[in-house]
């Protein structure tokens, strides 16, 4: 969390690095949600899950394109290629929780399956809201671009539009 001490060049060496390996875990959600929704026996989360994936693969309500392609617009805003985000490499971390959550949307029961993928994905935002009234609220800085992140990607000089895909996951908006 010293970002500050790093120079423009190393900076941006980490963001590269940092997008360019959350690209199977951006491109797997949809499809994870679709495992699940096809074991699901339940209309309204059913819908739920719908909702979600179009969100993540058409188009989000607030920043037009899907998911994958806001974040795809982020990692080429940073200079990655094409290349770098469908070829990898993807470190060995990256790919056991891809592989992972790909064969636990598939082969467990619907309920366990939407525990783990959607309790990752609360986790990687940083918030957990408060659900119900005995349960306390967990939040790291909000998610999104709140906290250092932002003032990283104004210092590589990013415009609004190549954080729509971080814009669209902040709980604070």
């Amino acid at each position: 969390y010293r970002w500050e001490e790093l120079s423009e060049e190393q900076l941006l060496a980490v963001m590269q690095i940092n997008v360019k390996q959350q690209r199977p875990w951006v491109v797997g959600f949809p499809r994870w949600l679709g495992n699940i929704y096809g074991n699901c026996p339940e209309v309204e989360i059913r819908r739920m899950l719908l909702e979600d994936m179009d969100d993540e693969d058409f188009k989000d309500k607030l920043f037009g394109d899907g998911h994958v392609w806001l974040q795809r617009r982020l990692a080429l805003a940073l200079g990655l290629s094409e290349a770098d985000l469908d070829e990898g490499p993807f470190v060995p971390e990256v790919m056991a929780v891809y592989h992972s959550m790909d064969n636990i949307s598939r082969t467990r029961p619907w309920l366990e399956a939407i525990a783990c993928v959607m309790g990752t994905e609360t986790l990687t935002i940083g918030r957990i809201p408060k659900l119900y009234p005995d349960m306390e609220e967990y939040d790291s800085q909000k998610g999104g671009v709140t906290g250092p992140a932002l003032k990283i990607f104004k210092k590589l000089g990013l415009k609004t539009e190549d954080l729509a895909f971080f814009w669209a996951h902040d709980l604070t908006r």
